[in-house]
């Protein structure tokens, strides 16, 4: 399945698009952009703010437009384990 290639932390990001992305069935494609499955700025400040909570990291450290501009599971997992 698609989970099978995923680092822990990329399930955990996925799992957290899922649960803001109601319309998500299953974590998508690592590489997808989240705008590509139906996400949107909105959503993802939604997203953010569930990062900020889960791993625990002030907005001066990691800004919501690090994750705008690099927006697939596997790009915003990095940005989450360097901080």
């Amino acid at each position: 399945t698609q989970e099978q290639g995923l680092t822990e932390t990329e399930r955990l990001v996925g799992t957290i698009w899922c649960q803001t992305l109601t319309h998500l069935n299953k974590i998508p494609s690592k590489t997808a952009s989240l705008f590509a499955v139906g996400g949107n700025s909105l959503l993802l400040m939604k997203l953010y703010y569930k990062y900020q909570t889960t791993f625990s990291f002030y907005a001066s450290a990691l800004t919501f437009d690090e994750f705008f501009l690099q927006s697939t599971i596997e790009e915003h997992a990095k940005l989450l384990l360097k901080h």
